[in-house]
């Protein structure tokens, strides 16, 4: 998630310098439901809403219902996206919390499909959220609002491309690659990642090769040196600070994968982009 805040807030303060602002989305609603002992505790009657709503479950589950839709059931850790105008009706358990946040979406391409995400134990998209309802409450709708929103959007986008992509795949390298989405940034080892798919490592070794035709530590190497080729498009970042950003250990480690892997090196790549884009 950090990674698309920092680009978008990137982007946002080049496009200002240009005076070539694109329409981000914009916050029309937002609220922090809690259950017993809160404001809130039942059903939301048939209602609609101008713009697409995000409701995400902290605590509980509810249901939700509308005109010739299925009922959609929400657990804790669910993300439920409402599409504008859509009809529908909400019941939650006594103890269901939620965090909502309606906008456009702006310039920004969103499936509005009325469906159900799972984010389990995501903080990320949890403080984010909260942030906005925050804002919405003091008021406080400054243009970072549209940035961070967009940031989510992209975000569940991401992910949701991520979640149907290893669909089919078996549980435990679906575990493993869903653990390895969430962390390839960070300093894990192959024995951490077969602990979360829950099967030895050799094991893992062959179903994940069988899967994506690369081990696991090829695939981890193609993700960090993605982000990274991302990341210098950027002029704000040092080679150092992509290198942190992106996962490896030190700046000297990531310029030696990323010349070996590209056959240039980080500060080449940069150069050459630039020139293209002049």
């Amino acid at each position: 998630m950090d990674y698309f805040i920092k680009k978008i807030f990137s982007v946002t303060g080049k496009a200002r310098k240009k005076n070539t602002m694109k329409r981000y989305p914009v916050l029309t609603h937002a609220g922090y439901c809690r259950g017993t002992g809160g404001r809130h505790q039942g059903s939301y009657p048939a209602h609609s809403h101008n713009s697409g709503e995000l409701v995400y479950v902290l605590r509980g589950r509810c249901s939700t219902s509308a005109v010739k839709q299925p009922t959609l059931d929400c657990p804790r850790w669910s993300l439920l996206i409402t599409p504008p105008g859509l009809e529908h009706q909400q019941t939650d358990t006594p103890e269901c919390d939620t965090l909502y946040i309606g906008f456009d979406t702006g310039d920004l391409e969103f499936d509005w499909s009325w469906r159900v995400l799972s984010f389990p134990e995501d903080w990320e998209l949890y403080h984010l959220m909260l942030l906005l309802w925050q804002k919405f409450q003091q008021n406080s709708l400054t243009p970072e609002c549209g940035a961070l929103l967009e940031a989510i959007l992209l975000y569940i986008r991401h992910r949701e491309h991520h979640f149907e992509q290893f669909r089919f795949f078996h549980p435990a390298v679906k575990r493993a690659a869903d653990f390895l989405e969430q962390a390839y940034r960070q300093n894990i080892s192959l024995a951490d990642v077969a602990a979360v798919s829950g099967i030895s490592v050799s094991r893992l070794n062959v179903l994940f090769r069988q899967q994506f035709q690369c081990s696991i530590g090829e695939y981890l190497m193609e993700k960090r040196l993605g982000l990274a080729k991302n990341l210098l498009h950027d002029p704000l970042y040092t080679i150092n600070e992509v290198a942190e950003m992106s996962g490896f250990s030190s700046g000297n480690y990531f310029i030696r994968c990323f010349r070996k892997h590209f056959d240039t090196t980080p500060k080449q790549f940069r150069q050459n982009m630039e020139r293209v884009e002049e």
